[in-house]
């Protein structure tokens, strides 16, 4: 773990993981944006839990405070939280279960505005044609996000 710029970068078998807070709610990214540079950091707490999630998976965030937000992205991202560790579900299962069963495209968008992956597991969340979809906004198949994702799931089902 080491501290720099004011956010939290943990080593992780996949790169960095970076972690920081803004008022109380946490923000993670594998490609942190040197525009975030000054929030706080993250607490050890959650740091460590970071860290042993990478190791064990084990962990399901749900005490984690969320970003304010619209009430259908909102509901995404809890919707989100259920998913177990180890499985998986499509953005028209997710879209039901947000209440919203129709709206899997606006599920993609509330995926892609997380502010927080692995504490609001996007990366359960596939396409229907059981491609990976996308991950943190990017959906380029050799891109570092999508070796993340594939590499969670794979971490999240051993």
């Amino acid at each position: 773990m080491s501290v720099t710029a004011l956010h939290t970068a943990i080593d992780t078998p996949i790169g960095p993981f970076h972690v920081a807070m803004h008022d109380g709610v946490a923000t993670t990214s594998f490609a942190w944006d040197d525009d975030l540079r000054d929030l706080d950091p993250a607490p050890d707490a959650l740091v460590a839990r970071l860290e042993a999630y990478f190791t064990a998976a084990d962990d399901d965030f749900a005490d984690i405070d969320l970003a304010d937000t619209s009430s259908f992205t909102a509901s995404c991202w809890e919707a989100a939280r259920r998913i177990q560790c180890g499985d998986v579900r499509t953005y028209a299962e997710l879209a039901a279960m947000a209440g919203s069963p129709r709206a899997a495209r606006a599920v993609g968008g509330a995926m892609r505005a997380n502010p927080a992956p692995i504490i609001v597991p996007c990366h359960r969340v596939v396409a229907s044609n059981g491609g990976l979809g996308g991950f943190s906004g990017h959906m380029a198949p050799g891109g570092m996000q999508l070796r993340a994702k594939r590499w969670l799931l794979e971490h999240e089902r051993r």
